[in-house]
């Protein structure tokens, strides 16, 4: 604050008090050019000075106080105890971080750092292509691989370790194309299957701790990805031939396919009219309840895996290290 403007044009001003609001009670400060904090919003203040006879004259100011802007975030390099390639990530929070890929590699954070997790207990050319869980919970963490010695397989990692799930059926893989999803409220478990035998075919949890009942699919067509809701609530399932199957709680049906080359890799949604669906040439497709619609991605490289916390909060990353973000 600046009351030296202020002036006495037949003595000396022995005084300068600021008020908040009505010029009553405790001044905020005292002084010709004091500091004062304020919180964000509108502030009238006033300023009264006295001379040495005792008189007074005021002046009033009016301070905006804004929202100070957001701090730049910034991508930073982190230790890996790996060096193996990772192929995918997923939280349950900020810090409860999983990663996994080839040479049974599989990740925890824990808000300090990463360590490697199952390490002893899995064969060294185990490759993890699925991995997923329940939002806000460090229990129920689905990483399907294969390896050539223990073929095809599913761990659960139950908060402490890591074991192996016998319930998936055995001719099961998470080779890509196939995925393992335990997705969004509830831990919608879906297995998208790979072999020949199971191509297309779509599997779901009936409880937690329970993955192995065939739901739908089969037809050949490979699929790539998998989200949903609950139990046995809506969801979504995409593929090669650009091909999206929807689930509205009644059974599986095909909501879009087409004989051009290229396919579906991933489907998020924030609700099941909030659906966004990546694919080959930088696709992006949203669905709002009642039909698909493209949207701008601003590239032609391929995008692999779509998630986001909420519908205005959506990332998108892909082939030639893109990251897109919705906002």
């Amino acid at each position: 604050l600046d009351g030296s403007g202020s002036s006495d044009p037949d003595g000396t001003i022995v005084s300068y008090s600021w008020f908040e609001g009505p010029p009553t009670g405790t001044p905020i400060t005292a002084g010709v050019a004091p500091s004062v904090t304020l919180a964000v919003g509108t502030h009238t203040l006033t300023l009264i000075v006295e001379d040495e006879d005792g008189d007074t004259a005021s002046d009033d100011l009016s301070i905006l106080v804004e929202e100070a802007p957001p701090t730049e975030m910034a991508w930073s390099v982190e230790a890996s105890p790996t060096t193996e390639r990772l192929l995918e990530v997923w939280g349950s929070s900020p810090t409860d971080v999983y990663a996994a890929g080839d040479g049974a590699a599989l990740l925890r954070f824990d808000g300090t750092g990463w360590t490697m997790q199952a390490q002893g207990t899995l064969p060294a050319d185990m490759e993890f292509r699925g991995l997923s869980g329940i939002p806000g919970q460090s229990s129920d963490v689905l990483a399907g691989g294969s390896s050539a010695t223990l073929g095809n397989m599913t761990f659960e990692f139950n908060g402490t370790t890591w074991e192996p799930r016998y319930d998936i059926p055995s001719g099961y893989t998470s080779r890509v194309p196939g995925a393992v999803r335990a997705i969004s409220e509830g831990a919608w478990g879906l297995i998208v299957g790979n072999v020949e035998s199971l191509r297309g075919r779509i599997w779901r949890a009936t409880s937690v701790n329970s993955i192995g009942v065939e739901w739908g699919g089969g037809d050949g067509t490979a699929l790539m990805g998998a989200w949903g809701t609950s139990f046995d609530g809506t969801g979504f399932a995409v593929g090669l031939q650009w091909r999206i199957l929807h689930n509205d709680g009644s059974g599986w049906f095909e909501q879009h396919s087409s004989t051009a080359p290229g396919s579906f890799q991933s489907v998020w949604g924030s609700a099941v009219d909030d659906v966004f669906a990546v694919g080959e040439g930088g696709t992006i497709w949203h669905y709002d309840g009642f039909s698909w619609t493209g949207q701008a991605s601003g590239t032609t490289n391929s995008l692999i895996e779509v998630f986001g916390s909420a519908s205005d909060d959506v990332y998108a990353v892909g082939v030639g290290s893109t990251v897109l973000h919705y906002d």
